[in-house]
């Protein structure tokens, strides 16, 4: 979360910060089968959000930005971080160097496949120094998603085929956007050439 307002801060130091652990979402109760805990929660970020009356809210994390846009409060306009990055990527100041940095990305299934969130291939371009390898099969889960989390040995199975595909492009980084998509990668990944990071970190290395 440093990384995300260092960015932030870059654009808008006046951007308002609401902790997520506070204020959830409520998706992880419900994925728990606690219907009602998941549903106060989500009230309680709504009550919240309309007492400050923002103009928009920025969500870092994707499963939160799939559950509010659906369950959210529809006056107020969501947008994840990296859309919101996007819409001011002028104002963020990237290092140009000869060398560049090869990466494949593994994008969040949840925004990616419902079209919520198709920022994070022009977040990855706008940075001269790096060079996106795309993996073949495109959008892909890692292997934490729906009922595979309850089968023995069916997410390890997904995540390492999906580390292998990462590895075969070459790129020298696995570029995640998810946080659950991240510890489960940085947990088996056996790729010693194969860095796992998170764009927002790619973005804070890269900025001059």
């Amino acid at each position: 979360l440093l990384r995300i307002k260092e960015i932030l801060n870059r654009i808008d130091p006046d951007i308002a910060f609401l902790p997520g652990l506070e204020f959830c979402c409520g998706d992880a109760y419900i994925f728990e089968g606690r219907l009602d805990l998941g549903k106060d929660k989500n009230d309680a970020l709504n009550k919240e959000i309309g007492r400050i009356k923002p103009e928009q809210v920025i969500l870092w994390c994707p499963t939160c930005l799939a559950h509010i846009k659906t369950m959210g409060n529809t006056s107020v306009k969501w947008v994840s971080f990296f859309q919101f990055c996007l819409e001011n990527i002028d104002k963020l100041d990237f290092a140009a160097t000869e060398k560049k940095k090869k990466v494949t990305l593994h994008e969040p299934c949840k925004t990616a496949y419902t079209g919520l969130d198709q920022s994070h291939r022009d977040v990855i371009r706008a940075m001269p120094n790096i060079e996106l390898r795309e993996m073949p099969s495109g959008i892909s889960c890692c292997g934490s998603g729906g009922i595979s989390y309850y089968k023995e040995n069916t997410i390890n199975m997904i995540t390492a085929k999906r580390l292998r595909e990462a590895a075969e492009t070459q790129a020298d980084m696995l570029v995640t956007v998810c946080h659950y998509c991240q510890e489960l990668f940085d947990d088996i990944n056996s790729h010693e050439s194969l860095q796992i990071i998170n764009l927002a970190d790619l973005m804070v290395q890269e900025l001059d």
